[in-house]
């Protein structure tokens, strides 16, 4: 255990010492053209980025809307609505059942364990439910006109 004592304090002081260099180095830069347009560059993509999750919540949004309303999976070609089967229970219920049937791995709740065998029990303290969530195509270079960028 010494020598893992040993070996933190060093990452903890290396890791120190890299960060204020790191700083150091920023703030040199920050004083070039380089250094400006990097700036530039990270505010663009913060934007960029709280944009497109914006425009992605929308379209969830109205892709959900369209399946509840009309029970269309594919609201578009670029996006699918799936179900998603997810159990609702009491894990207090779920532990008092695993005891009436002694099984001691699922005492201490493994989720995972415990809702692989309810998914094929039926057991009157778990709803079952299916869930929708939207997935949208990763490629939607279709959908983009490209003009002068390489």
């Amino acid at each position: 255990m010494e020598d893992k004592i040993k070996e933190l304090a060093l990452t903890r002081k290396d890791l120190e010492y890299a960060k204020r260099v790191l700083a150091e180095t920023e703030s040199r830069l920050m004083d070039t053209e380089i250094g400006l347009q990097v700036l530039r560059l990270k505010t663009v993509v913060k934007a960029l980025t709280e944009e497109k999750k914006t425009i992605r919540d929308g379209l969830d949004s109205e892709a959900l809307q369209i399946y509840v309303n009309e029970g269309d999976k594919h609201p578009h070609p670029a996006v699918t609505v799936k179900e998603n089967n997810k159990l609702l229970y009491d894990p207090a219920d779920a532990i008092q059942w695993a005891l009436k049937l002694e099984q001691m791995d699922m005492i201490s709740l493994n989720k995972s364990v415990f809702e692989k065998a309810a998914r094929s029990l039926v057991l009157d303290f778990v709803e079952k439910r299916k869930e929708p969530s939207v997935t949208v195509s990763s490629d939607l270079s279709a959908y983009v006109e490209i003009t002068g960028v390489e």
